[in-house]
């Protein structure tokens, strides 16, 4: 066996396994500034204007909130916020728990496609088909379903 008592052999073993704690060498930490966080979180209601219940706002979401400023801008976020609690208490329909809106944030901007084309305010994006041939099929059907 080794030299040393068990103390020292299991220190050395203990010791050897152990990685070292690196610093981080991302740059990016937490950046948001708090006040921001905490106008948007503030900007969501606690409870649903049409049905009564609470939308499940947390802390978690202002950790959530901190990572989309890093991605976004805070009026963007404001925006959207906003737009959306309108959109639904107009409409008359419940409004997503905070956590669930932040991970799904509806995209409401004027903003340019990766195609380099502008949309317009409120566009529907995800229902686009963006393929040429699509196109092509569509206008050579057109006349096909009037006589139905």
């Amino acid at each position: 066996m080794g030299k040393g008592t068990v103390d020292e052999i299991i220190a050395e073993a203990v010791e050897a396994t152990t990685p070292e704690k690196k610093e981080s060498s991302n740059p990016i930490k937490n950046t948001a500034d708090p006040d921001s966080v905490n106008r948007l979180y503030a900007l969501y209601p606690s409870k649903c204007p049409v049905s009564g219940r609470a939308t499940g706002k947390s802390h978690k979401d202002k950790e959530i909130l901190t990572r989309l400023l890093r991605e976004h801008s805070e009026k963007e976020i404001s925006d959207t916020i906003k737009r959306y609690v309108k959109d639904s208490t107009e409409q008359k329909s419940y409004i997503k728990n905070f956590s669930t809106f932040l991970h799904n944030l509806p995209d409401y901007g004027n903003k340019t496609d990766a195609e380099g084309q502008t949309r317009a305010e409120g566009e529907d994006t995800a229902h686009t088909i963006k393929q040429p041939w699509f196109k092509d099929f569509v206008e050579s059907r057109k006349g096909l379903y009037d006589e139905l």
